[in-house]
């Protein structure tokens, strides 16, 4: 846990008093995963949160001017050339999109999530980015539901959940929006990532916005077969899909996790073990921060080096 001196001294190096809700928040449970997931922003998307930053991360030494790897202090000083000054990144979903406490010009304390490939890291947010996800931390905590609640209303996702995928792309065909049709489409194809359902995913690809999404998805549940197939549907045969600030590659995504199977795949279809994310951050490098001894093993047997 934290102390309250720690979230001041983080409060005058952004030069920003913090919600009460949110410090509470920092202050009893200091970020993590949550059980509930889901959030509506907008006026058709549903979102998933993965991870809520810690203000000082678990992992490696603390101090002047280190900043532990995940933590909302290393976020910070990683995005503030990109998102808006008067935004903090709080919280992620699972492919490199933030939420965003806002404060300044937005309504103070609220919440907004940003589609960082709608805006392009490095050109700044755009307006078409940013889409409103609550009006505080509270409200935004408070709304989370479970991923079985998904969409409760969609005909196209339900009729996808329940395994009648004829239908389910019929569906998606009728929708009068595209907007609508391509964001229930994302929902359906997250989903089935998650859930290992390749065929699923393939039916509604053409209607993706952002496959990659899916793949990290689809690697962060450990589903080794469907990463591969996943990969070998797509026309770049791109296999390390770099994606959020870091620009981490699916292989420095899985390094975190034991599950060497999923490298495997990677690795077998072409993924350069040694790449190298922002901060010269390797695979291997992140094996051995989060203290995955089968995954470092299997890298340096993979070539993986210092």
């Amino acid at each position: 846990m934290i102390n309250a001196h720690a979230l001041e001294a983080f409060e005058r190096e952004i030069r920003y008093s913090l919600p009460l809700d949110y410090r509470e928040f920092l202050l009893t449970v200091n970020g993590g995963s949550p059980n509930r997931c889901l959030f509506v922003c907008g006026e058709f998307t549903v979102e998933s949160v993965v991870n809520f930053f810690p203000l000082r991360g678990i992992i490696g030494a603390s101090g002047p001017g280190f900043y532990a790897e995940g933590s909302l202090e290393s976020i910070w000083h990683s995005t503030r050339e990109f998102l808006p000054e008067n935004m903090l990144p709080v919280a992620e979903d699972g492919g490199g999109n933030f939420l965003l406490l806002c404060w300044g010009d937005q309504p103070a304390g609220g919440v907004h999530f940003f589609d960082h490939e709608i805006a392009g890291y490095r050109e700044g947010a755009s307006e078409e980015a940013l889409l409103p996800a609550a009006h505080s931390f509270r409200e935004l905590i408070e709304s989370l539901e479970d991923e079985d609640a998904n969409l409760p209303t969609n005909p196209a996702f339900q009729l996808a959940i329940g395994g009648d995928l004829p239908a389910a792309v019929e569906a998606l065909k009728n929708m009068r929006f595209e907007v609508e049709r391509r964001s229930v489409a994302d929902q359906i194809g997250y989903w089935a990532a998650s859930s290992g359902k390749i065929h699923t995913w393939i039916a509604v690809l053409p209607w993706l916005r952002n496959p990659t999404n899916c793949v990290h998805a689809a690697v962060a549940a450990g589903h080794a077969e469907t990463v591969r197939q996943m990969l070998l549907a797509q026309t770049t045969r791109d296999v390390e899909l770099r994606q959020g600030p870091f620009d981490y590659t699916l292989l420095h995504e899985v390094a975190t996790t034991e599950n060497v199977e999923v490298a495997r795949v990677l690795i077998e279809l072409g993924a350069n073990v040694n790449a190298k994310a922002q901060g010269k951050v390797t695979p291997l490098s992140r094996a051995k921060a989060f203290g995955r001894s089968e995954m470092e093993r299997f890298l340096r047997k993979a070539g993986a080096t210092e």
